[in-house]
């Protein structure tokens, strides 16, 4: 019975997983580098002891570059300048070869972990300006 388990766990271990953790963006051709980015502003009124305070912000603003190296590689990287968030920070940073592509392609660099689809989910792509608490933290 043991033998089994650790078969069917050895199985599990290394079978293909198909994993969108980046969500990023492709280039859109070979030729040169693509130039990407958004920003998402964030406007708050408070109201405290009669006073009233507006204030506006960038919660997110990024840009970043990506594009194809001939003649297997593809590059991404992506910096946030938004003084919301500790100043700026390289975001993502990776190197993809696809010569396999589309059954094996191998990324080298710093990027998301697969934590859940919310987290997977660019932010471009989000419906609320903010991911949850579980996701953040």
């Amino acid at each position: 019975m043991k033998k089994i388990l650790f078969f069917v766990l050895g199985l599990l271990l290394i079978s293909p997983v198909a994993l969108n953790a980046q969500g990023c963006m492709e280039a859109s051709s070979d030729e040169g580098v693509n130039v990407v980015g958004y920003v998402q502003p964030q406007w708050t009124y408070d109201e405290a002891n009669g006073k009233y305070e507006n204030s506006f912000y960038f919660n997110r603003a990024r840009i970043g570059v990506t594009g194809n190296i001939p003649y297997d590689f593809s590059y991404y990287v992506m910096a946030e300048l938004s003084p919301t968030k500790n100043g700026p920070y390289l975001l993502d940073a990776f190197l993809t070869w696809k010569r396999l592509a589309p059954y094996v392609n191998i990324t080298v660099g710093q990027f998301k972990n697969p934590f859940g689809l919310e987290l997977s989910t660019p932010c471009q792509s989000l419906h609320t300006i903010d991911r949850s608490e579980v996701v953040n933290e």
